[in-house]
């Protein structure tokens, strides 16, 4: 069993070696800020990133990240500038015929109506101001 602490307690000694590393004779021990600050600037320079010795929070992170706008807006096919619209305002005199779907909506509205679905009614202004003046 003596065997096995003194294995133990070399382990120990070793490690406590390892963590106090003795530099020109004294033991090491946490460089001054000043010394470090001067590290971390060489460092960002060094890798291109942004020094920040004040920790503030910058929005750094965010700024990195690749912009996404030109892939979502490639994802949408482009609308042809050429619509039904356009083409009526170009050709003034001539009458386009109505697609099916213009005509069916159109008629809907029209059932909608004569079963009192449909939008009310504009009230005239100019009665209803003539109730709501002061005497």
């Amino acid at each position: 069993m003596s065997s096995a602490s003194t294995a133990a307690s070399t382990v120990k000694t070793a490690i406590a070696a390892v963590s106090k590393t003795i530099i020109g004779g004294r033991v090491a021990s946490k460089p001054p800020a000043e010394r470090m600050h001067k590290l971390l600037k060489t460092s960002c320079d060094v890798f291109e990133t942004f020094y920040n010795p004040l920790n503030y929070r910058t929005g750094n992170k965010v700024l990195r990240k690749k912009f996404a706008g030109p892939t979502v807006a490639s994802y949408y096919p482009q609308k042809s500038p050429v619509t039904m619209g356009t083409i009526r305002k170009a050709f003034p005199g001539f009458e386009f015929p109505l697609p099916e779907n213009e005509l069916f909506r159109m008629s809907m509205a029209e059932v909608r109506r004569r079963r009192g679905k449909g939008p009310p009614t504009k009230k005239d202004e100019s009665a209803q101001k003539s109730k709501h003046r002061r005497r």
